[in-house]
C-alpha cells in the first residue's frame, strides 16, 4: 500500500471516530435532571482570559496526525489527518485532512501563555448539515514534542457523558 493510500485511509478512520463518537451528540437530549453536561477539568486551566499576551514562538501551523482514545489511556478508537492554522493571537484552527471526509472544524482557543506547554480549551464542532456532534474540552501544547494532547467530553444520545482523548502530533 501507498504512503498516499495509507493516509487517507487514516484520514478516513479519524473523520469516521469523530463521527461515531460525537454524532448522537447533536440530537442529544439533556440529562433526565435537567442539568447541561459540562466539561471536566483534568488539565490546570491556566488564565482564562482570551486576552492573551504573546507567548513563545511557536507556530503549529501545519499537518497533524492525531489518535482518538477512550478517557483515561483506553484503547485508540480511531486516527487520521488534521490541517491546523494558528493565528497571530495563538488561537489554533482546523480541519481534517481531507475535509470532505470529516466534516468537524477544530478550534484551540488559547487560554495561557505559558513555555513549554501552552493551554486551550478546545471545540470540535460540526460544520455543515451532513455533520453531526460536539466535543468540548481543554488542551496542552506541549511545544518542545509537537503534541497536542487534549481531553473532550460531550453527551450520548441516552444523556451519559461521553469522554475522549485527543492525541495529536505535528508531521
Amino acid at each position: 500500500m501507498n504512503t498516499s493510500t495509507s493516509q487517507r485511509r487514516q484520514s478516513v478512520l479519524l473523520a469516521g471516530t469523530v463521527g461515531v463518537l460525537i454524532a448522537s451528540v447533536s440530537c442529544s437530549q439533556p440529562p433526565s435532571n435537567g442539568a447541561a453536561p459540562t466539561a471536566p477539568s483534568p488539565l490546570s486551566a491556566g488564565a482564562t482570559s482570551t486576552a492573551v499576551q504573546p507567548g513563545p514562538a511557536y507556530d503549529a501551523t501545519g499537518r497533524w496526525f492525531g489518535e482518538y482514545a477512550r478517557w483515561k489511556n483506553g484503547p485508540v478508537v480511531g486516527e487520521g489527518y488534521v490541517n491546523l492554522v494558528q493565528d497571530a493571537d495563538g488561537h489554533i484552527t482546523g480541519t481534517g485532512d481531507p475535509p470532505e471526509e470529516d466534516c468537524h472544524t477544530y478550534a484551540f482557543t488559547r487560554v495561557g501563555d505559558g513555555a513549554p506547554t501552552i493551554r486551550y480549551r478546545v471545540d470540535i464542532s460540526p460544520s455543515g448539515e451532513q455533520c453531526q456532534g460536539h466535543l468540548k474540552g481543554l488542551a496542552e501544547l506541549d511545544i518542545d514534542a509537537n503534541v497536542i494532547e487534549a481531553h473532550l467530553t460531550g453527551a450520548a444520545e441516552d444523556g451519559s457523558r461521553l469522554n475522549v482523548s485527543l492525541t495529536l502530533t505535528k508531521q
